[in-house]
């Protein structure tokens, strides 16, 4: 059956919530491998996997190259099997939209685009050949985002993808669209070229000293200092405002790929109004501390504000987390006017309870999700999350949720309900009353396999969890490996009933009540679930 809601963000109670059909949804997602999305045959068994796995989302990229071979002449056999194929299996799509700009590079462009260099100029950088990937002599394409008829070709396409899937996608498969993919410049903090060069001696916008001077106490703090340094002036060039250091010249592309972006999405949106956004390289980063070893002007955590300022008609800008510390990384990115997302992370299904806790993210997607080893505890966190969607949807909205994310010997509080928990791995615990008791340590536990296929990488083994205040003295735990002490006003609390179970259909059916040796375990040491616990009043 249709249905006539469109996918939109929009404010609900605390948070900002995805709405599908109406109703808050959370993206329990992955993004497939770059190219398996090329072809309808090599994704017919992954919709399977996906579905097994209890994903709800699968993010899709649209290559440009392949839905406008020639100028004019659109293909969208892909995307119509995308949207047949998540319709059959009940699924949700997220389009990534990759043209001009793919990870700082323009492998997506069409043949008629890269091969026309005089119509669609090459950036200029002071490394033309800077490496990417595993080939370390292979030039990659770099196209410049000051061309115009680049530009405009991009825009024509994103309109073309977008009237047509607003044609087809009649009962809303399609939830959100990524616009271009990792911007930026690696090689050089700044295009060179003849444009670029015109436009670094302009005046910067308008619009963007409007923006510093409206938000100047609330600037990231890079962008601030970078303004401070210059004596905060309202006018002058880039130079002028911002000095010429390479930082500098990275707020100058900021905002050149944040109106790139802004005039494809705008025109996207003209045609259907789904929720939009930009994902990001990190950096500064350990081996990548300067602009240009990260894509320079990409969206940043220090410069999320100018692309604020830039890129108006995204909902929000969204952080590519492939770096060990992804609990500082979401901090920086879940703010007031942008709602966190998580696009690309590994296979960490503890950082993926962080964001929906601790920022009420809209939710996360891995990435090469159809390389999951079957019974990851990635799938065991989605087979148990997606019944109870709707309940911590709720409990987003009303504000009554709460993470666990434990590191090594790590002990967190968590103030829920007007009770404290005082949360520590049961590993950890169980070592330290070993010592405390003049027992020899436990030997080390056997090495984990990765959660991927034909992957060597050590998994995610930490303990991690969400915390929900059902009413006044009841509360849900769910996650793996943690103990809780709990205490109100001071005082230890007692625990009435402790009862496991799981969610059907957003309702909750128990199983053990768990008492005797089990007494105050809350969630499993080894395997992802779930418990109510009931506290006296």
């Amino acid at each position: 059956m249709a249905s006539a809601q469109v996918p939109v963000i929009r404010a609900n109670g605390v948070a900002h919530q995805l709405f599908v059909d109406g109703r808050p949804f959370i993206i329990l997602g992955g993004e497939v491998e770059n190219s398996a999305a090329s072809s309808a045959a090599y994704m017919a068994p992954i919709w399977n996997r996906l579905q097994a796995m209890g994903a709800n989302t699968l993010l899709l990229p649209v290559g440009w190259d392949q839905l406008e071979p020639d100028e004019g002449r659109f293909d969208f056999a892909l995307v119509d099997d995308m949207i047949a194929q998540a319709r059959r299996h009940d699924m949700r799509i997220g389009i990534l939209w990759l043209a001009a700009f793919k990870n700082a590079r323009s492998t997506y462009a069409p043949t008629w685009v890269r091969a026309d260099s005089g119509r669609f100029p090459r950036a200029v950088t002071a490394m033309p050949d800077h490496p990417t990937g595993a080939f370390t002599s292979t030039r990659a394409p770099v196209l410049s985002a000051f061309a115009p008829a680049l530009l405009e070709a991009d825009r024509c396409a994103f309109a073309a993808l977008m009237r047509h899937i607003a044609a087809v996608d009649a009962d809303h498969r399609v939830i959100l669209v990524q616009v271009e993919n990792e911007t930026g410049i690696l090689g050089d903090s700044r295009d060179r070229s003849v444009a670029a060069e015109a436009a670094w001696r302009s005046a910067v916008p308008q619009p963007l000293i409007d923006y510093l001077i409206r938000h100047a106490d609330a600037l990231t703090p890079e962008l601030s200092a970078l303004w401070a340094a210059q004596g905060r002036r309202r006018s002058g060039n880039w130079g002028q405002l911002f000095g010429r250091s390479p930082r500098a010249e990275e707020a100058f592309m900021a905002w050149t790929f944040g109106r790139y972006v802004e005039s494809v999405a705008s025109a996207g949106r003209s045609v259907l109004r789904l929720p939009f956004y930009a994902n990001g390289w990190l950096g500064p980063a350990p081996g990548e501390p300067n602009p240009g070893d990260y894509p320079s002007g990409g969206p940043t955590a220090a410069m999320l504000d100018i692309w604020k300022a830039a890129a108006p008609s995204l909902d929000l800008l969204a952080p590519d987390i492939y770096v060990d510390d992804a609990r500082a990384v979401q901090e920086r990115y879940a703010r007031a006017d942008s709602p966190l997302l998580i696009p690309e992370e590994r296979f960490r299904a503890g950082d993926l309870f962080w964001a929906l806790g601790r920022h009420k993210a809209l939710g996360q997607a891995s990435y090469q999700i159809e390389s999951a080893r079957p019974g990851s505890r990635l799938e065991s966190a989605y087979k148990m999350l997606r019944p109870m969607l709707p309940v911590i949807a709720r409990a987003q909205a009303e504000d009554r949720i709460s993470a666990v994310l434990l590191d090594g010997e790590e002990v967190q509080t968590v103030v829920l309900g007007g009770y404290e928990f005082t949360v520590r791995g049961a590993d950890a615990y169980a070592r330290r009353l070993r010592l405390d008791a003049g027992a020899r340590a436990l030997p080390p536990a056997p090495e984990p396999r990765s959660e991927m296929i034909d992957d060597t990488s050590a998994p995610d083994t930490r303990p991690f969890g969400l915390i929900v205040a059902l009413d006044a003295n009841r509360f849900l735990f769910v996650g793996e490996g943690f103990l809780a002490d709990v205490t109100r006003h001071g005082r230890p609390a007692e625990i009435d009933r402790v009862e496991e179970g799981v969610y059907v259909d957003g309702v909750w059916h128990p199983g053990r009540r768990l008492n005797g040796d089990d007494y105050g375990r809350f969630v499993p040491k080894n395997s992802v679930g779930a418990a109510e616990v009931r506290l006296l009043p």
